[in-house]
């Protein structure tokens, strides 16, 4: 084994990474997401993380660990989650459930409303990724309730991930991610992000409705 790349020359693979490092790494991810890394998972984890090990210049998978047990490596862990978390999303990905918030969910709320006199919604997107579902959410509710603004409306979006949260927060898309919306939905609800590019910035008050947290 090589004392600059450590690389295992058994698996053939850049870092050594034996079952004692994954079950400790697994560990770690369940007891900070509740996220079950099955045995089968072992490749996965470790593509997702000899980037991580390259930046940090370490040579083994138990070095890694070991950074994880340390007191310095208490930062560590959110890039941890990061890498290991998965985020694939789109605006209005699985549309049958935005039309069903449309058609059923949102009467059922107004109904409720008109008979108690209290026009308050809360709306949890639990894995928001980067942005997209939750904004779907926003444009939906924002297209069906014409009087939306008498609502106490508010969705969160929350993520694992705190590169995505930071990136749903921004309101930034490519043109590429904007290219399937319904029709109507791009003109009302982006616009052009300062700077030029081919940036689209969320318009429409859509961030109003929005709180992202991890």
């Amino acid at each position: 084994m090589s004392a600059v790349t450590a690389r295992d020359e058994q698996s053939g693979q850049e870092f050594a990474f034996g079952d004692k490092d994954f079950r400790f790494l697994s560990e770690t991810v369940y007891e900070k997401t509740g996220i079950v890394l099955k045995d089968h998972k072992k490749n996965m984890v470790y593509s997702r993380l000899a980037r991580r090990l390259r930046e940090l210049k370490l040579n083994r998978f138990s070095d890694y660990c070991a950074l994880l047990k340390s007191r310095e490596g208490a930062d560590e862990v959110g890039f941890l989650i990061n890498a290991i978390t998965t985020n694939l999303t789109k605006f209005f990905r699985e549309i049958h459930h935005f039309e069903h918030l449309k058609d059923v969910v949102i009467p059922e709320v107004s109904h409720m409303a008109a008979s108690t006199g209290r026009n308050r919604l809360r709306i949890w997107s639990a894995g928001g990724s980067s942005g997209e579902e939750p904004y779907s959410i926003a444009m939906t509710l924002t297209q069906a309730m014409p009087r939306l603004t008498t609502w106490d409306a508010r969705i969160l979006a929350s993520d694992l991930d705190t590169t995505m949260v930071a990136r749903g927060k921004s309101g930034l898309y490519p043109a590429s991610a904007i290219a399937d919306l319904p029709g109507g939905y791009r003109g009302r609800f982006f616009g052009k992000a300062p700077g030029g590019g081919d940036a689209f910035q969320v318009t429409g008050g859509l961030k109003d409705l929005i709180a992202f947290k991890q």
